[in-house]
């Protein structure tokens, strides 16, 4: 994970990516790139100026204290940076650090405690659209909750992995 973050080569991808105006899109620990992904033309990060999620302190904090006891030979796994001595908690946690890097930290979006289906969003089985009301679970063409394809028919979960790894393909990976 920290080879790909701390990359000077794929910094310099997003960057040009993003001068570029290229639909630029990252999920977890990915924003954290784009976070440190400074333009030398600004001096700012390429998410400077925008609004942005990314893998919460909330979700990384859960994990890690779970791998703590499931990991218990190796306590750290689920964090990439931890905090150096001075730093108080959840300073390296992936929302601080791409927060930091926007002109405003309100502009990291997160789903606030107590709003409407908040549980049903931070759960990680649903997603929002700009155009629904409420959340709708994850739906491919065929229309079937992607939860329901580990038990599903294997037709259909080739297909689910086939359509996943087109843009893999289009991109010129070896698959």
């Amino acid at each position: 994970m920290r080879s790909y973050i701390d990359s000077e080569t794929l910094h310099r991808l997003v960057v040009g990516a993003f001068g570029r105006g290229v639909i630029v899109a990252a999920i977890c620990h990915g924003v954290l790139l784009a976070a440190r992904s400074v333009d030398p033309k600004t001096g700012h990060s390429v998410l400077y100026g925008r609004r942005t999620t990314a893998l919460t302190w909330a979700l990384e904090r859960t994990a890690w204290r779970l791998g703590r006891i499931t990991r218990f030979w190796d306590r750290d796994y689920y964090r990439t940076y931890n905090e150096r001595p001075g730093q108080p908690s959840g300073y390296m946690s992936v929302q601080s650090e791409v927060a930091r890097a926007l002109k405003n930290p309100a502009d990291f979006r997160d789903v606030e405690r107590g709003s409407p289906h908040w549980r049903t969003k931070t759960s990680g089985m649903a997603r929002d659209t700009a155009t629904d009301s409420r959340p709708a679970f994850v739906r491919r063409r065929w229309g079937l909750p992607i939860g329901a394809l580990a038990g599903g028919h294997p037709h259909v979960r080739k297909r689910v992995v086939a359509e996943a790894l087109t843009p893999l393909r289009l991109c010129g990976f070896p698959i």
